[in-house]
């Protein structure tokens, strides 16, 4: 099966929305510090992944795999 990421933009640590229908972002399981953890950015302009650590008051995705 594939995978598909709906742009659903991500709400912002001051509790603004943005990027809705441009973009995806996805946390991963990897801190950067005590404030920042890593995600990944899907944006429907680009090809390919983007990879930035965030606040993690940040609302971003969150995807979900099942062990098969």
């Amino acid at each position: 099966t594939g995978f598909i990421a709906q742009p659903a933009g991500g709400r912002r640590y001051d509790g603004t929305f943005d990027h809705i229908g441009d973009n995806v972002n996805f946390w991963t399981a990897t801190e950067h510090n005590n404030i920042r953890a890593w995600g990944r950015h899907i944006y429907s302009s680009y090809t390919s992944v983007h990879r930035y650590y965030n606040v993690k008051s940040d609302g971003f995705s969150v995807r979900c795999v099942k062990d098969q």
